[in-house]
């Protein structure tokens, strides 16, 4: 994988991740954001955002779904 000045292409599909089972804090996320490009991630206390943010740098692995960085499966990743 290689990426280029601007950073890296961030695809999430069907993203999923509970803490136990029977709750679920991030449930079916889809999103992309083009190399160089931004995103702000907004929402009440509890909706789930730094759950979202631990799955995207790798401290809790998702229930389901896929992560990609420039394509490549971010937990297929040393």
């Amino acid at each position: 994988m290689t990426c280029s000045a601007t950073g890296a292409a961030l695809k999430v599909e069907g993203l999923c991740w509970g803490p136990r089972a029977g709750l679920t804090l991030v449930e079916d996320m889809d999103f992309s954001i083009e190399a160089g490009s931004r995103l702000a991630i907004l929402g009440p206390n509890g909706a789930g955002k730094t759950s979202l943010l631990r799955c995207l740098y790798r401290a809790v692995q998702p229930n389901a779904g896929r992560i990609e960085i420039d394509g490549v499966d971010l937990w297929s990743i040393s």
